[in-house]
């Protein structure tokens, strides 16, 4: 195996250790958790109004989502004020647009990595009342009892 030691190595090293320490078994376990996850919120978000998922299916831990053209023409928000909401709680979900031939496109895209309470943000950021005329941006404490319920689903 051939590392490349032109970028910091902390990240391999704590890779490394993690591995030493969970085996494969734990990554098996996490993974497993983070698709279960990837899933779950898959299907959450194919079931919100604005929202149309751009595949059917999940296999790997990540997915790409769009705003269905007949919300997005009288939308008063775009997926880009939908990102920077989500930045505001701590979120890193990129909006962005498709190659040549899709260009018109704006998707979303989410890695879930670890099993945390993302559709209850998103539901939260995407319900406002009809003045709001961007996704409010409210303290995650405000957490909906679906992501509660996502987290207790997980333990």
């Amino acid at each position: 195996v051939g590392l490349n030691f032109s970028r910091p190595a902390a990240q391999i090293l704590g890779q490394y250790y993690q591995f030493i320490r969970l085996g494969f078994e734990g990554y098996k376990e996490i993974q497993s958790n983070s698709m279960d996850i990837a899933r779950y919120a898959h299907e959450q978000i194919g079931k919100m109004a604005p929202f149309e998922n751009y595949s059917d299916d999940v296999v790997n831990p990540l997915f790409i989502w769009y705003m269905k053209p007949e919300y997005d023409r009288t939308a008063k928000w775009t997926l880009y004020d939908l990102q920077a909401a989500l930045q505001q709680n701590g979120w890193m979900v990129p909006a962005y647009t498709l190659p040549n031939n899709l260009q018109n496109y704006v998707v979303m895209r989410i890695v879930f990595t670890c099993p945390l309470l993302f559709i209850g943000v998103v539901i939260r950021l995407t319900t406002r009342s009809p003045s709001q005329t961007k996704p409010c941006s409210s303290p995650i404490s405000l957490m909906s009892s679906t992501a509660w319920s996502v987290l207790s689903m997980l333990r």
